[in-house]
């Protein structure tokens, strides 16, 4: 094997291979991350406000419980719940019009009537009750506010967001796409 020689130093050329690891390892988590983004559940384009704090008590009705998709669909539904009962609490019409499913119409004008109607409750401790889901991308939420008032909120899942049944539409015309 040939060697350089300067006054220094004698280099010899390796016949050993470098390492690809970080290489692969680094392929490897783009990857992943990539698959993760492409076939995970999309973030709501709603979230909890600092304020002002929310008390719900979410559970599953005695009849749903036999049931694995009132489980599954929980965490999605009782985000969407705290948020509704923050913006109600608030008295935020276009922060609880945002909440309707967006192929509904009519949605700033409910959003009005429900904080007329129940506005202040979400303020104060709330139960509230899953129904069995009749339908995989349909809930009812049965919200019984301290001062006695009941409200029963349908929701409707579209691309994987859970959203009220806010306004005038058809639950399973996701986009107001044909079905």
């Amino acid at each position: 094997m040939p060697t350089k020689t300067d006054r220094r130093t004698t280099v010899t050329p390796s016949t050993t291979p470098r390492p690809r690891a970080p290489a692969a390892l680094g392929l490897a988590a783009l990857l992943a991350t990539t698959a993760w983004f492409l076939y995970s559940d999309p973030a709501p384009p709603y979230a909890l406000r600092p304020g002002p704090d929310v008390r719900l008590a979410l559970e599953q009705a005695p009849d749903a419980r036999k049931y694995p998709d009132a489980a599954e669909i929980q965490p999605g539904v009782e985000l969407l719940t705290r948020v509704y009962l923050q913006r109600l609490a608030e008295g935020d019409r276009r922060g609880l019009a945002e909440l309707g499913a967006p192929w509904y119409t009519g949605r700033e004008a409910a959003a009005g009537e429900w904080i007329g109607a129940y506005g202040g409750g979400g303020g104060g401790p709330v139960a509230g009750v899953l129904q069995d889901p009749v339908a995989p991308d349909l809930a009812t939420v049965e919200l019984r506010f301290a001062d006695g008032r009941v409200q029963r909120v349908g929701l409707v899942r579209g691309e994987g967001t859970w959203w009220l049944s806010l306004g005038e539409g058809d639950p399973v015309r996701v986009g107001g796409g044909e079905v």
